[in-house]
């Protein structure tokens, strides 16, 4: 070996020492990368150099690569997408079934990871993809947002009991009959409702490969029927495109959004329409067949989801129910039965789409009378294609049950059922047309007040044995207490 300095040692030829040192690096700030491709991007002919030498670079990456089995993940990504930077429709094809996989299995690193690389690409590229990438970036973040969504809804499932009859509903609503296509879930604040509208959204739907989208009416604008009688389909249109593999739906969605703007502005400059003039305005309905031939793009069945109904259903001081009502009646069918409903006219089977369904949570009523049940005491009009489910508590088992799986001490269960124990109930007066469909009685505890009770005897280190007796006898908002400052 050659001493340190060892003048015949520095005269080995350049490729010898160029094997022998370690990888160059070569680094370009943004202002002198920004300075080199100005030169390309406001030219044809310097698009069509900077796409080919993209694709000649990615082509090489990969290559590489392969050979050297120790590229690093991100290098790979960019390498895959540049390949096809000369074929802006191949791009984001290869992106969009790469996202579609991970969306599929649910991976959100390597989903949010891809959306991260071709987003650099596409910056890049954006005069010469024209709409391929940013349509396409556009989706696989809206599927993120919807995996994100159900991560959210998983961590409240944590401790989520399934109840047989409960999931027997909905199974029943998916695989019923086209003509009673809805269903409402009613019952007292606190009776599970939401948690169930989670596990639909989170586990049911996905597992069936079945589109949802989830709107709360304790948000939808105050606008909303009279003067913005789309805010409802633009509201589920945000999810749903989520679930559009093709771009055919969401061109759709587009038009439709387009004419419901024009619509919005003329009702906002009159504004003395009533909500059934709204929906059967002509733009209304071109809108509405728009979005009907977007539902059919997409997979079936489409579950629309709409919690906190109260809000929706406020009766008016006559007793009569309001136009919200009546107007979100008229939408969906509008969906479901096709656009001709919206104006009372007759229908063919082939004008809606009869594979959707519709799932309502709240604590009043929508309807006197529905499939298989009805209310004297109520003077709504009758929906034939309404179901109906009422919301029951805890059965003390199912209270054992959940305590259980959520580590409450055995000790400290009876009394926790105890203080939950009776459970608020809506007195409906419902009269069912089978028994089958009538809930069961039975003694009930309240799931919310258990969830309070199980979460502070939970924590830890655990509560004293003084503490458990103290709050076990006082009212539930001690333990509203302890689990909220845990």
């Amino acid at each position: 070996m050659a001493a340190r300095g060892d003048v015949t040692a520095q005269r080995r030829p350049l490729a010898e020492r160029a094997r022998d040192a370690a990888p160059a690096l070569y680094t370009m700030d943004n202002t002198a990368r920004d300075a080199v491709l100005s030169r390309y991007l406001y030219s044809e002919a310097g698009l069509d150099r900077l796409r080919r030498t993209s694709a000649e670079i990615g082509r090489r990456m990969l290559a590489a690569a392969e050979a050297l089995r120790e590229a690093p993940a991100a290098v790979q990504r960019w390498a895959a997408l540049a390949a096809d930077a000369e074929d802006a429709d191949r791009m984001a094809e290869s992106f969009d079934r790469i996202v579609a996989e991970a969306f599929a299995s649910g991976d959100q690193v390597t989903l949010l990871n891809w959306i991260e690389s071709a987003r650099a690409l596409a910056d890049l590229l954006e005069r010469d993809l024209q709409a391929a990438m940013t349509l396409a970036l556009q989706r696989a973040s809206r599927r993120l947002e919807l995996l994100e969504r159900r991560q959210y809804d998983e961590q409240h499932l944590q401790h989520f009991l399934k109840r047989d009859e409960q999931i027997a509903a909905v199974v029943d609503l998916l695989e019923g009959p086209d003509d009673a296509w809805a269903l409402h879930l009613v019952g007292a604040g606190g009776v599970g409702k939401t948690m169930l509208l989670r596990y639909i959204t989170a586990r049911m739907a996905p597992a069936r490969g079945a589109p949802t989208a989830r709107i709360d009416f304790d948000y939808l604008n105050a606008d909303y029927p009279s003067l913005a009688p789309g805010l409802i389909l633009w509201s589920f249109a945000q999810e749903l495109r989520a679930y559009d593999t093709t771009g055919r739906a969401n061109e759709l969605f587009d038009e439709a959004d387009l004419l419901l703007s024009k619509l919005h502005q003329r009702l906002e400059s009159r504004r003395a329409y009533r909500a059934g003039q709204a929906t059967g305005d002509p733009l209304f309905r071109d809108a509405v067949e728009l979005y009907v031939h977007a539902l059919r793009a997409l997979p079936q069945p489409i579950i629309l989801i709409m919690d906190t109904c109260e809000e929706l259903a406020k009766l008016r001081p006559d007793g009569t129910a309001p136009e919200s009502v009546e107007a979100t009646f008229r939408i969906l069918r509008g969906l479901h039965d096709g656009p001709a409903t919206l104006t009372d006219a007759p229908t063919r089977p082939d004008d809606g789409v009869p594979t959707l369904r519709v799932i309502f949570a709240g604590r009043r009523l929508l309807a006197g009378e529905g499939y298989g049940w009805w209310c004297d005491a109520c003077d709504l009009e009758a929906r034939p294609f309404l179901r109906l489910y009422e919301m029951q508590a805890f059965t003390d088992q199912d209270a054992r049950a959940y305590l259980k799986d959520a580590g409450v001490a055995e000790a400290l269960i009876p009394a926790i059922i105890a203080r939950s124990s009776p459970a608020p109930r809506t007195v409906l007066n419902i009269e069912w047309a089978a028994a089958r469909i009538a809930p069961a009685e039975a003694p009930r505890c309240n799931p919310y007040d258990l969830a309070l009770y199980a979460a502070w005897a939970s924590e830890d280190p655990p509560p004293s044995a003084g503490n458990h007796r103290d709050c076990l006898h006082r009212p539930v908002r001690g333990a509203a207490h302890h689990a909220a400052t845990r």
